[in-house]
Order: structure tokens, then C-alpha cells, then sequence
């Protein structure tokens, strides 16, 4: 199922910046119809469990509508004065 190879490729990508990249911030966006940032700003990897833990509840919704997902991740990356960002 696409949906749980989609999970799993989240799931090891977080757990590749908290143990290779411990200084990374990041934050995990989804989007259907509309979109949700699971943090409100870019976060820490001491917040990776807990990010890993909502990751494992998604769901397939079907809407493929990207494009505010991504308007809100650069204009967030604009923001941010960080340069570990994932």
C-alpha cells in the first residue's frame, strides 16, 4: 500500500536526522484537500518520537492539493535562521 511505504520512508527519515544530524530542526506537513503542519514552526529532534508516533496514525484522505503545503513550507524556510533544516 502507498500509504504505508510513505510512512515508513517519514519514519526512517526522522530517525536519520535524530541520530545523524542531532542540530537539524524540522517538521512534518501533510496534505489532502487541505494542508496540516504537525508543529506550528520548525522544531527540534528531541520532538522526533512524538513526531513519529502521528506518523504512524495517518491516513490516506485521496486530495492531492500540494501546492499551500508548499507555499507555507518556503515562507516558513524564509523565516527560520537556521541552515539545518529538514
Amino acid at each position: 500500500e502507498n500509504i504505508a511505504e510513505a510512512k515508513q520512508a517519514v519514519i526512517s527519515l526522522l530517525n536519520l536526522i535524530q541520530s545523524q544530524y542531532p542540530e537539524t530542526i524540522f517538521n512534518v506537513v501533510t496534505f489532502s484537500s487541505s494542508f496540516h503542519s504537525m508543529f506550528p514552526t520548525f522544531v527540534k529532534t528531541n520532538r522526533v518520537q512524538e513526531a513519529i508516533s502521528i506518523v504512524q496514525q495517518l491516513n490516506a484522505d485521496g486530495g492531492t492539493e500540494i501546492f499551500e503545503a508548499l507555499k507555507w513550507i518556503f515562507d516558513s524556510l524564509s523565516q527560520e535562521n537556521d541552515n539545518n533544516i529538514i
